[in-house]
């Protein structure tokens, strides 16, 4: 045997033996224990939430009226969409809505394929859809409005909500009662358990104005060929906004 190898078969038997030996220290409760480091921070800092919530009635009711006209030609079907939404918008500004607060929101011409059984597509037609975005300021006239525009041609209604105009105001309201809230609420619990707040080092918030979801939905645009020069009677109720704040102190 080379001194190589006796070198080698040495060093085998005591890593062997080293290894024997922690085992059984740590068996006998005798090895090294497991330390457990923790990194977090030093808990200086007391923080609360409060939210403010304001309730008020919507300014503005925002819909719109379309009109799909399905014609054999592209020069038939322009004339008699174009037509027919012109009038819509003449009826829509006779109920006191103003220019700017009419825009168009869709322009739409495509092909209509007819699929025969045994034979292949073809062009039957044209369909033109074009869709205006409305908004009513007075709502004692939303009901005559949808009547006119419907009874001037109007083929869908839909898209109908109700929005503030200018909610920055409301939620400036909400936000300082959530600062209001969040301040008694901190002071009641720190004297409960035994705190000294110190400055205030951080404020958010979240939260604030989100217009609600659309009263009409596709289906009830599909069907406002029924409703005619009947006016409906609409009802705006109230909406609110709704603001969340987080005030972060240090604790003395």
């Amino acid at each position: 045997m080379s001194s190589l190898q006796k070198f080698i078969l040495s060093l085998i038997g005591v890593l062997v033996v080293g290894g024997v030996l922690v085992v059984g220290a740590a068996r006998m409760g005798k090895g090294p224990s497991r330390i457990e480091v923790s990194t977090a921070e030093p808990q200086d800092h007391f923080s609360i939430s409060a939210e403010g919530k304001v309730s008020a009635k919507p300014d503005i009711a925002v819909m719109t009226f379309g009109v799909v006209t399905e014609k054999p030609t592209v020069a038939q079907a322009t004339k008699e969409n174009t037509d027919k939404m012109n009038a819509v918008i003449k009826s829509v500004k006779a109920n006191r809505v103003a220019e700017k607060d009419i825009k168009t929101s869709q322009y739409q011409l495509n092909p209509v394929y007819e699929y025969p059984p045994n034979g292949r597509p073809y062009i039957r037609g044209y369909s033109l859809n074009q869709q205006i975005e409305v908004k009513v300021r007075d709502f004692d006239t939303i009901g005559d409005v949808i009547a006119a525009a419907t009874g001037a041609g109007a083929n869908e209604v839909g898209s109908l909500q109700f929005t503030i105009d200018e909610p920055d105001a409301l939620k400036t309201q909400a936000r300082n009662e959530a600062i209001g809230k969040a301040r008694d609420k901190a002071r009641q619990i720190a004297d409960e358990a035994g705190l000294k707040l110190g400055r205030l080092i951080n404020v958010s918030e979240s939260g604030g104005y989100t217009p609600p979801v659309p009263m009409y939905d596709r289906a009830y645009m599909l069907e406002a060929k029924s409703v005619g020069s009947v006016a409906p009677e609409i009802q705006a109720g109230e909406q609110e906004i709704t603001v969340t704040v987080t005030l972060v102190y240090e604790v003395e």
